[in-house]
């Protein structure tokens, strides 16, 4: 009984796949992108919450999108590391600004505040610099946008290896 042999796969079949997976994801988010920044607004932030959460103008909470910082303390509990630092960081950078909004697919999370990213007039996307100056943690299950989700884990990788805010929990 003569076997036959099994040739494996041409390994140009498995390099032309991925290279195909790779333009299909981006052709994905140049499509979906547009719309995004279509919606994007200005606003003025008059109070900073916590390290992910601003007040605007208008009266609106915003709830920055693709980052969590560290709770603050409430009720006698007491603050999570670095959470203090979080709200002083971005009331640094944030309070009293102009800003634009750029809406997630989501506009609302469950406690009605408005989702979003949130861009200075210099074009700084303050949740990336959240993440870069170790303020807060990247969260990444709900999904990010195409055009942002390489620099934002890239300022997240920044932080942990420089051990910079959270990162340097000792």
């Amino acid at each position: 009984m003569k076997r036959k042999l099994i040739r494996p796969p041409n390994p140009a079949v498995f390099a032309f796949i991925f290279v195909i997976g790779l333009v299909m994801w981006r052709l994905v988010a140049i499509v979906v992108t547009p719309a995004a920044i279509e919606q994007a607004v200005t606003a003025t932030v008059v109070r900073v919450i916590d390290g992910d959460t601003v007040e605007l103008g208008d009266g609106r909470r915003v709830r920055l999108l693709g980052i969590d910082a560290n709770e603050l303390g409430y009720n006698g509990d007491p603050s999570e590391y670095g959470a203090e630092a979080a709200r002083d960081w971005l009331k640094g950078r944030l309070n009293g600004k102009h800003v634009e909004l750029r809406y997630g697919p989501d506009r609302f999370d469950r406690y009605g505040r408005t989702l979003a990213w949130i861009f200075l007039p210099t074009g700084e996307l303050i949740n990336k610099e959240l993440l870069a100056e170790g303020q807060a943690r990247l969260v990444t299950q709900f999904g990010l946008p195409g055009d942002l989700s390489a620099e934002l884990h890239q300022a997240t990788a920044q932080a942990q290896i420089q051990r910079k805010g959270i990162w340097n929990n000792n």
